[in-house]
């Protein structure tokens, strides 16, 4: 498994050009994210929230940069295209910009991953603040309920189910979905499929409801879907809903109680109707993850910070807390629990 500091070495001949400076802030292990803004400012952040740099480079070096990134990537960024996504080697997430669209210079965004697949029992292990949730999660994952995790940009959603893939059975085979590669398994049964944008002449374009429908017809055990933020949710609720047991799906929420009304604006993208969603939501998915990511004292703390279930009350789908857990760690049991530990046992 190569981590993401040895990135330059499987790239130098592409990236011989590249300023230093920015090299030097890839290499650094402390260091997140790295955003190129269209003056030419630095930013990172260093799991301390953002902060500037005193690097600046010149308008023609942050596009030189952008457009060589977009090449690796195998993507066209120009005039006619002049905003990309893509994942460089070894998983960095990467995101540009170009003048006009970012006014007066192109903008930049790095998100830096490694490639070191997360420990399960690395992550819940008795110094952390997760360590009260470890065997509730694990229960979860076994009893082969489909779930979310939820949470904001940045709190370890696909960290977290990267590491709960090493507790998928061995004989189980695994479908995982994405828009773009970020989940890391070491399972030894797994696909990957990776949706496609459509190319200059409006063709090719590959969806991740294809990829959904793709995945039910290769015999998975479970199917995972990266993130869903558009009209995919009627597919993958389709599929939850089929005999395929045991997926899981990452969603942007603010708490669990919010995820009712995500997932209904989320269904209007897929003309689903509110009764259909909120049925199909509550048969489909049983339980809620929820992430969250805090600025405490100086450092950013992310941990899971409540589990809950889906129901259905007057014909509105709610999802309900059963158990809190603070950034300390200290877990409270609520009124649902007893619902929560029935479906799980």
């Amino acid at each position: 498994i190569i981590d993401k500091y040895k990135f330059f070495e499987h790239c130098e001949n592409t990236f011989s050009g590249i300023d230093e400076t920015l090299i030097e802030l890839v290499k650094n292990p402390k260091i997140t994210d790295i955003m190129i803004n269209n003056d030419g400012n630095i930013w990172i952040d260093t799991n301390t929230g953002m902060e500037k740099t005193n690097i600046q480079i010149s308008k023609e070096k942050a596009k030189e940069i952008a457009i060589k990134m977009a090449s690796v990537c195998e993507k066209r960024l120009d005039n006619s295209v002049p905003i990309v996504d893509g994942t460089l080697p070894n998983g960095i997430r990467f995101n540009a910009i170009l003048d006009p669209i970012s006014p007066n210079g192109t903008c930049i965004s790095l998100r830096l991953k490694t490639n070191i697949v997360p420990v399960f029992d690395e992550l819940f292990n008795s110094k952390t603040i997760n360590y009260s949730s470890k065997e509730i999660i694990k229960k979860i994952v076994e009893s082969k309920k489909s779930f979310l995790i939820s949470g904001a940009t940045g709190t370890g959603k696909t960290t977290l189910l990267s590491a709960l893939t090493s507790l998928f059975d061995t004989h189980e085979r695994v479908l995982f979905i994405e828009e773009t590669k970020e989940i890391i398994s070491q399972h030894n049964n797994c696909v990957f499929l990776q949706s496609r944008d459509k190319n200059i002449e409006n063709k090719g374009e590959i969806t991740l409801s294809t990829l959904v429908h793709a995945a039910m017809r290769m015999r998975p055990d479970r199917i995972i879907l990266g993130e869903c933020r558009g009209k995919e949710i009627a597919d993958i609720l389709n599929a939850f809903n089929t005999g395929h047991e045991g997926g899981i799906c990452t969603i942007h929420s603010n708490s669990v109680q919010d995820l009712p009304s995500r997932l209904l604006a989320l269904g209007k993208l897929a003309n689903l109707d509110i009764e259909t969603i909120s049925y199909q939501t509550y048969s489909a998915i049983k339980i809620v993850i929820h992430l969250n990511r805090q600025k405490i004292e100086g450092k950013i703390h992310r941990w899971i910070s409540q589990i809950g279930i889906f129901e259905i009350d007057k014909y509105k789908l709610i999802c309900t807390p059963c158990v809190h857990i603070s950034h300390t760690g200290k877990i409270t049991f609520l009124p649902k629990w007893k619902k929560l530990k029935e479906l799980i046992n």
